[in-house]
C-alpha cells in the first residue's frame, strides 16, 4: 500500500477493498434486525463492545443492526454509551499502517458509529445526499434522468468522517448507490438486476471528509431502477460507505445516508409516426433475412455499431429508425406465420430500440446470437479535485443456445403491454421535425 500526501491530507489508495456483499452476509444481516429486537440492553451492549474490538467490526453482519437497534432505542443512557464508544475508536488505529501525524487514526471507521449518535440525540445525519435538481422533474420512461449529486458533511458538531473515495464502478454503475422510487400506493419498484456475472470494485481511496465538504458524481436512474409505466413517482437516493446497495435486495438494518425525496412525474412515451414511414418500416422488417447471424446492438445504434450492423442493411436501417420503428416492429410479432428465427430478430431490435425487455435475459428468445454493447464512463470526487472512477470501452461476444417459442411468446406479451403506455400519434407525410423527435427520444435513452 502506497501513502499519498493530497491536497495537505493523507489518503490511503487501495486497488479496491471492498468486496461485493456476500449474499450469505445480507441474509445474516436481515436475520440479525429481528434477532436484535429481543437482546436486552447488557446484550446488545456486549454484542456491540465485542464487535468494536475487532479489526474488522464493520464487515460484520451484526454491527448496523445493532446500531440500528440502539437508535430506535434512543435515550440518554444510550447516547453516552456511544459518545464513549466514539471517543475510543477515535483513538485507535484500525489499520496495519497508520499515519504518524494522525491523531485520531480509527477516524477513518466512525460514519456509522457517529450517525448513529446523532439519530440518538436527534440530530441530522453527518453525512447527507445533496441532489442538484428541482423538486420535481418530468421524463419519460425512456429518457429517465441522470440525476448531479453530492454527499456532504453537515455534521452538527462539525465532526471529520471516514469516506471513501471512488470504487464499485466497474459493473457499469456505482454500486455503493441506490436510488429507490415509489409508486402513489408508496410501493417501492424493484431495483434493477445487472445481467450476467456482476464484476465489481474499481480504484478507491480512503480519505477524511471534513464538515462543509462533498463529494459529487452523476447517477443514471435507469442503471438502478426500470420504469416503464407513466405516474408520479416519489425519488430518494441512497448512500452507503461501505456496501454495495445498489445489488442487495434488502438494506434492512444498514446505516446509509439519504437525499430528501424528490416528485418524478413520468409521462407517457410520445410516438409520431407518418403512413409513409410506416410503410418503409414494415417493407424494411419484410426484407430482413432471418437466415442471417442474429446480431444484437446493446445501445444506441451509432457509428460505433456501423461494422458490426452496417446501416445499410434492413436491420441497420431500422436500428437508424430508433424508437420511431417500435409500434411497427410490435404489429409485426403478432403474425403467427412468422419464423422462431424472424420473431428473435424483431425482439433483438426492439431492445436495441428502448434498451426495455432485454431478450437475452429469458432463455430461449433470441438463441445463438453475436452482440456489440456500447462503453461507459462513470466519475467522481470532491469539488476542484482530479475525479476518481473508470471507462470501459465498447465490447462484444457471443452466444449459443437455440430459440424457444413458448419464451418467444412471453417476451411478445411483454412488448404488448408495453405499447399501451405509449402515446401513438399520426405524422403529417413531410413532417421532418417528428422524424427528428423520435430519434431524440432514442437518442435519449443512451447509457441504459
Amino acid at each position: 500500500m502506497k501513502c499519498v500526501l493530497v491536497a495537505a491530507m493523507t489518503v490511503w489508495f487501495v486497488p479496491c477493498i471492498l468486496a461485493r456483499s456476500d449474499l450469505d452476509d445480507v441474509r445474516a444481516r436481515i436475520e440479525a434486525v429481528e434477532k436484535v429486537k429481543s437482546f436486552t440492553d447488557q446484550e446488545l451492549r456486549q454484542s456491540l463492545g465485542k464487535l468494536l474490538s475487532g479489526a474488522h467490526f464493520r464487515d460484520d453482519p451484526l454491527y448496523e443492526p445493532c446500531l440500528s437497534e440502539v437508535v430506535r432505542r434512543g435515550g440518554k443512557t444510550w447516547e453516552a454509551y456511544l459518545i464513549a464508544k466514539l471517543k475510543t475508536l477515535n483513538r485507535r488505529g484500525t489499520k496495519p499502517i497508520e499515519p504518524a501525524n494522525d491523531t485520531e487514526p480509527g477516524i477513518n471507521s466512525n460514519l456509522e458509529l457517529l450517525t448513529a449518535l446523532r439519530r440518538v440525540q436527534k440530530k441530522p445525519d453527518p453525512l447527507v445526499v445533496v441532489l442538484d435538481t428541482k423538486a420535481t422533474i418530468e421524463a419519460t420512461p425512456l429518457s429517465l434522468p441522470r440525476l448531479r449529486v453530492a454527499v456532504k458533511n453537515v455534521d452538527s458538531e462539525k465532526a471529520a468522517v471516514g469516506f471513501t473515495d471512488g470504487g464499485e464502478y466497474r459493473s457499469g454503475r456505482q454500486a455503493r448507490w441506490r436510488i429507490v422510487v415509489r409508486n402513489d400506493k408508496a410501493a417501492e419498484l424493484p431495483e434493477k438486476a445487472l445481467r450476467g456475472i456482476i464484476i465489481g470494485g474499481g480504484q478507491c481511496q480512503e480519505r477524511v471528509l471534513k464538515y462543509g465538504e462533498s463529494w459529487e458524481t452523476v447517477l443514471d436512474v435507469r442503471s438502478f431502477v426500470r420504469i416503464n409505466q407513466p405516474g408520479t413517482y416519489s425519488l430518494e437516493v441512497l448512500y452507503h460507505n461501505t456496501k454495495t446497495i445498489a445489488d442487495e435486495s434488502d438494506v434492512s438494518g444498514l446505516i446509509v445516508a439519504r437525499s430528501k425525496p424528490i416528485v418524478l412525474v413520468v409521462r407517457p412515451l410520445a410516438i409520431e409516426i407518418t403512413s409513409q414511414e410506416r410503410k418503409q418500416i414494415a417493407e424494411w422488417i419484410a426484407a430482413l433475412d432471418a437466415n442471417k447471424r442474429l446480431k444484437i446492438v446493446a445501445g444506441t445504434y451509432g457509428k460505433w455499431a456501423h461494422k458490426f450492423v452496417p446501416p445499410t442493411t434492413p436491420e441497420g436501417k431500422l436500428l437508424d429508425t430508433g424508437v420511431k420503428a417500435v409500434p411497427v416492429l410490435i404489429e409485426a410479432l403478432a403474425d403467427k406465420s412468422l419464423s422462431e428465427k424472424k420473431r428473435a430478430w424483431l425482439l433483438a431490435l426492439l431492445f436495441s430500440a428502448t434498451g426495455e425487455n432485454d431478450p437475452r435475459d429469458l432463455f430461449g428468445a433470441v438463441g445463438a446470437h453475436d452482440y456489440q454493447e456500447t462503453g461507459w464512463q462513470i466519475w467522481g470526487g470532491p469539488p476542484g479535485e482530479g475525479p476518481s472512477g473508470g471507462l470501459a470501452m465498447p465490447g462484444e461476444g457471443t452466444s449459443t443456445g437455440s430459440t424457444d417459442r413458448g419464451a418467444q411468446d412471453k417476451l411478445i406479451e411483454t412488448w404488448k403491454d408495453w405499447l399501451k403506455t405509449v402515446e401513438g400519434k399520426q405524422g403529417r407525410t413531410d413532417d421532418r421535425h417528428a422524424k427528428a423527435g423520435g430519434q431524440k427520444e432514442a437518442e435519449m435513452s443512451s447509457g441504459r
